[in-house]
């Protein structure tokens, strides 16, 4: 009888590290910060999510509007 072993090693220190990086970031939603920007941003949308109403958010191109909107939204 023929027997093998095979032995795959993965170095999950980096895996870990980000894993660890990503729990102890400030989130909020789908969002992630915590500048005194960011905080006022979650403060309106802790504000509007309260009331079944319309939103317009506005800014430049790539400022997030959209997962400020999925954030209200859920």
């Amino acid at each position: 009888m023929d027997f093998g072993i095979v032995l795959v090693l993965h170095d999950i220190s980096e895996v870990t590290r980000l894993r660890k990086a990503a729990i102890s970031s400030q989130r909020f939603g789908l969002l992630v910060g915590s500048s005194p920007n960011m905080k006022e941003v979650y403060s309106l949308i802790e504000t509007v999510a309260q009331y079944d109403t319309t939103v317009l958010i506005y800014g430049e191109i790539g400022t997030v509007k959209e997962l400020v909107a999925r954030t209200i939204h859920e």
